[in-house]
C-alpha cells in the first residue's frame, strides 16, 4: 500500500500473538525525549478531534460510544502514561490543558494511505 498508517494507543497485538498493551508507534531510532514530545502532540491532536466530535455529533451517539468504552483507559502511549490532561507544543512553546480530557484509547494516523 502507498502511504502509511500508524496505530497509537491501546493495541491487541498481532493476529498470531494476541496481547493487550500500548502500541509501538516508532519504527526509527529516536531519543526518548523526541518520542515523548511527538506522543504528547499526537495525544493533543486526538483530544482536540474528540472534543470536536463530542460538540458536533448527537449526544445519543457520543453516549453510546462512551458506554461501549467505559472502563477503558484514555489515550496513552509507551512514552506518555494514561491521564486526563494533555499538552501541545507549537513553535517551541508548550501549552498545558490540565482540565481537558483525552480521546478514547486508540487512534489511527495516516499519511497518503490508500488501501
Amino acid at each position: 500500500h502507498p502511504g502509511c498508517m500508524v496505530q497509537i494507543g491501546l493495541n491487541m497485538g498481532a493476529r498470531h500473538a494476541r496481547t493487550l498493551g500500548w502500541a509501538k508507534s516508532f519504527t526509527r531510532k529516536l531519543s526518548d525525549s523526541t518520542m515523548t514530545c511527538e506522543d504528547h502532540d499526537v495525544i493533543a491532536a486526538g483530544a482536540l478531534f474528540w472534543s470536536f466530535a463530542q460538540y458536533i455529533m448527537p449526544h445519543e451517539i457520543i453516549m453510546e460510544i462512551k458506554d461501549a468504552i467505559k472502563g477503558m483507559p484514555n489515550l496513552a502511549t509507551r512514552n506518555v502514561p494514561p491521564g486526563e490532561f494533555f499538552q501541545l507544543t507549537l513553535n517551541d512553546k508548550t501549552y498545558y490543558f490540565p482540565d481537558a480530557g483525552r480521546s478514547p484509547h486508540t487512534i489511527y494516523l495516516t499519511d497518503a494511505y490508500t488501501a
